[in-house]
């Protein structure tokens, strides 16, 4: 679970709130975006009691060159405690 932590940080918060987003190969799905849009409403018990969510998330694109590019991810988080300063400067 601390892999899936540190994925979710560098998938998340990477990246600098005030600088724009440029896609990269025009691929808009890569965009920051906020995690709880990708979770389950359903919570259950972690081994150390915390309520989590189900998250997960998987696109496949064809680029314009015929390249492919594809990403998945899933972890058990609550979405609640991640703060993606990526996406919150667009929220104000």
């Amino acid at each position: 679970r601390t892999l899936a932590v540190k994925l979710a940080v560098g998938l998340f918060c990477g990246g600098s709130a005030s600088a724009k987003f440029v896609p990269f190969a025009n691929v808009e799905e890569l965009k920051p975006q906020r995690i709880d849009q990708f979770c389950g409403a359903e919570t259950f018990a972690s081994a150390d009691g915390k309520q989590l969510r189900h998250c997960e998330h998987h696109f496949k694109k064809q680029l314009d060159d015929g390249g492919d590019v594809e990403l998945g991810w899933k972890m058990d988080v609550d979405p609640d405690t991640i703060l993606s300063l990526d996406t919150e400067a667009e929220h104000g």
